[in-house]
């Protein structure tokens, strides 16, 4: 797909600077096109006023340039904990499937995953992987009807990184398409 890349600066130069701003779902694995030079009403002017020539000459390789604008994304939330009741101090593992494989990086802080009945779920590991897996201990006095996460921002990073594994090693999107039951997995105050 054509994509346009708009000045930025330079005039009174030699050189002009434009750019282009990849969004999510741009891609392009074989190096970009550099295509015609458009003044889209504009100008570009030699110091005398002669109007530049805008054909572009000697253009340099550019099938090295590659883009990867595929974000990685939640695709899913579960409980890998059998469905049932829960008491004081069990365990839960729920599951955060990405769309693409991605890499976290716990140096500044750990991920966690808001729950319904005012716990969160602590990252324990999948890096490098589709899946995370985050654990929660059910405390004394919690009580829910199912094992729901909070909101669509229920994941929050904590000072963390979650970035795609290979590629351009984007930023993941950590919001989760809906809030909701992560499974009919319950816990209880034993």
């Amino acid at each position: 797909a054509t994509r346009q890349a708009v000045y930025v600066s330079g005039s009174g130069t030699g050189a002009l600077l434009f750019r282009y701003t990849v969004v999510n779902g741009d891609a392009d694995a074989d190096g970009i096109t550099i295509g015609a030079l458009s003044l889209n009403s504009g100008s570009i002017k030699d110091t005398a006023g002669n109007n530049a020539v805008t054909t572009l000459n000697a253009v340099g390789a550019t099938t090295g340039v590659n883009v990867d604008g595929s974000q990685p994304s939640i695709t899913n939330v579960s409980a890998s904990t059998s469905d049932g009741a829960y008491g004081t101090g069990q365990t839960v593992t729920i599951t955060v499937d990405f769309s693409s494989a991605v890499n976290v990086d716990t140096t500044g802080g750990t991920p966690t995953l808001a729950l319904n009945g005012g716990g969160s779920a602590t990252y324990t590991g999948g890096s490098g992987g589709t899946t995370l897996s985050f654990t929660y201990v059910v405390g004394a006095g919690q009580n829910s009807a199912d094992l729901d996460v909070s909101s669509t921002s229920a994941l929050s990073l904590n000072g963390a990184t979650i970035i795609e594994a290979g590629g351009a090693h984007q930023n993941a999107s950590v919001t989760l398409l809906t809030p909701g039951a992560a499974s009919a997995a319950r816990w209880r105050p034993t």
